[in-house]
């Protein structure tokens, strides 16, 4: 896994726009039993790269905008990229 957090601390902070599409398709592979390319030996969940271990790359940060969730938190059920992770990392 290459971190990408602790590789590029002496620059300027890059906050990657996080799709709800794309948090949504990897929950609905994971639930669906999807096609994973080849090559992929950690399957979709190597694609959440908010994960410190067992992810292709690890960043730290991300943005993602409360619109996703139009006021609504319960809108966000189904998306545990994002509410699931694990904020004991204090990345805030």
């Amino acid at each position: 896994m290459y971190d990408l957090g602790k590789t590029q601390r002496d620059y300027a902070l890059f906050l990657p726009a996080i799709s709800s599409f794309y948090v949504k398709q990897l929950e609905k592979i994971a639930k669906d039993g999807g096609r994973v390319p080849e090559g992929f030996e950690l399957g979709h969940e190597g694609m959440d790269f908010l994960k410190d271990k067992d992810t292709y790359y690890h960043y730290p940060w991300g943005l993602y905008s409360a619109g996703h969730a139009q006021l609504d938190l319960t809108k966000l059920d189904g998306e545990p990229m994002i509410t699931d992770r694990d904020r004991s990392k204090g990345y805030w």
